[in-house]
């Protein structure tokens, strides 16, 4: 993921500066990180929802069991 990616090159940067903090490029690794998450966690949602419904409507996409032949 993309976010994911920024977030590590964030992290990075922050290394390669260490000791010095720098405070900007760890508030945008934080927000990051917590887009990240809020992505994940979004998307098991989805994925919830896309499972229940699934299962309460299957009998709507099942097939007839006869044939017309």
């Amino acid at each position: 993921m993309l976010v994911d990616i920024i977030e590590n090159i964030c992290i990075i940067l922050m290394l390669f500066e260490f000791p010095t903090a720098i405070k900007i490029l760890a508030l945008v690794s934080g927000l990051i990180t917590l887009l990240k998450w809020l992505f994940i966690a979004i998307i098991f949602v989805l994925l919830f929802y896309a499972v229940i419904h699934f299962y309460l409507h299957r009998s709507d996409i099942e097939a007839p069991a006869h044939n017309t032949c």
